[in-house]
């Protein structure tokens, strides 16, 4: 008797068989997406943006699912720990490599299955409307003489914290001559430099965006490769002589030993999402960036990026 004969031999029987499903039917049900932020901030809404993006690309939606705790740690270990079926994914910048260069997280990139990058946020160095500095110039100059006098705002340890600290070292800011201000949330550093709590702090294009054109905050530099469609008149560290570019990387993690064949299922939509016209559109509204870069390049960044945040932390004693 044939294997189809058979089969419905026994399915006439009432008899259940289990039938391998192949490569090509995945995905047979929603896939997660796991944020390790709250709902609202710039991790959430990327992913939400790229999810509905993924739209068409697969047979089945993509559902973003928030965990929070540990700047994310939780988020990456409860991924980690899920079996490698291409069903839960997590949606994670350079956050991973900080908290593993730090020694908070025992894992690392080099732990996960990359699909690719397929977002990029841009941030800037923004001050108050008072600072008297309108560039890099003219802040360096000002931080020269006049020591202490201004205070920097940061989550100290965590993304915030690295790009001041990369991009003073590139504009060649005696960062001993500030004053780094513990205060982790964007929106936080942003109420304390509206407040006059602080002078300046980096953070996203998106988060500062209202606020400089409203005229309460002003652009030191956009630490973008180019300038951006968000703030088009606002000039880039690298304009300004600073080759700095800093800017929140959203990759999409699967967890070690997913199957190479769903694997690539996702990379392909993945691609096919990041490169359409109107998900482009739809993260230039939200002051984002839609970038495809696959998994190749992805681990060469992950390699440079921990060195990066490795010799950082020395340097800095930020264990």
């Amino acid at each position: 008797m044939n294997i189809i004969k058979k089969v419905s031999a026994l399915a006439a029987l009432g008899v259940l068989v289990a039938v391998p499903a192949s490569a090509g039917t995945f995905p047979e049900k929603p896939i997660e997406l796991v944020v390790p932020y709250s709902p609202g901030g710039g991790s959430d809404v990327s992913a939400r943006v790229f999810a509905e993006c993924l739209s068409g690309h697969l047979p089945e939606k993509v559902v973003v699912k928030n965990i929070t705790g540990g700047a994310g740690a939780v988020a990456e270990n409860t991924v980690l720990k899920e079996r490698p079926t291409g069903y839960v994914l997590l949606w994670q910048h350079q956050s991973l490599h900080a908290l593993s260069a730090r020694g908070v997280t025992a894992h690392a990139p080099k732990d996960f299955e990359v699909v690719a990058q397929t977002a990029f946020g841009p941030w800037g160095i923004f001050a108050g409307a008072d600072v008297p500095a309108d560039d890099i110039k003219g802040l360096r100059e000002y931080i020269s003489a006049n020591p202490g006098k201004i205070r920097v705002g940061a989550a100290l340890g965590g993304l915030s914290h690295f790009a001041g600290l990369v991009f003073m070292g590139s504009s060649d800011i005696d960062i001993s001559k500030t004053q780094i201000i513990g205060l982790s949330g964007g929106k936080n550093r942003i109420v304390a430099i509206l407040q006059g709590n602080l002078d300046m702090a980096p953070m996203s294009v998106a988060a500062a965006r209202p606020y400089v054109k409203s005229g309460k905050m002003k652009s030191i530099a956009i630490l973008a490769p180019e300038r951006v469609d968000a703030m088009p008149d606002q000039a880039t560290a690298a304009e300004q002589g600073a080759e700095v570019s800093y800017g929140v990387n959203w990759i999409t993690w699967a967890p070690k030993g997913t199957p190479k064949d769903r694997l690539d299922i996702l990379r392909k939509a993945w691609k096919a999402a990041a490169s359409d016209e109107k998900c482009k559109s739809n993260f230039a509204a939200k002051a984002m960036m839609a970038v495809y870069k696959p998994e190749d390049a992805v681990d060469a960044y992950n390699e440079s990026e921990m060195a990066v945040y490795k010799g950082l932390v020395k340097k800095y004693g930020m264990k």
